[in-house]
């Protein structure tokens, strides 16, 4: 459960999403999520299902006991925006990269 929580918390943060707007976008009630990190409550399916589609991730993603599963989704969800990019602007990005620092 604790594996569950933690990506919840790192997508929260890399969306820059509070725990609080994270509910109210899902459509959970208020406390639920807040729940989970300080009272122990379980999460229930409809819950986690609904605030994947905000975190931009698959269930799997956050049920997988594989810990590198969450940066591979995040990877993914950058190809397919990359994907649907005009050609000036991939190439406009493909500079921007080359001057990021490594």
């Amino acid at each position: 459960m604790n594996l569950i929580l933690e990506r919840i918390k790192t997508l929260t943060n890399a969306k820059d999403l509070t725990i609080n707007k994270l509910t109210l976008m899902a459509g959970l009630s208020e406390n639920t999520i807040y729940n989970w990190y300080n009272k122990g409550s379980e999460p229930s399916l409809h819950a986690l299902k609904a605030i994947c589609p905000i975190l931009g991730v698959d269930l799997s993603c956050l049920v997988s006991e594989d810990e590198t599963e969450p940066e591979s989704y995040r990877e993914k969800e950058l190809l397919k925006k990359f994907r649907q990019l005009p050609e000036n602007q991939k190439k406009l990005l493909f500079e921007i990269l080359k001057n990021l620092k490594d």
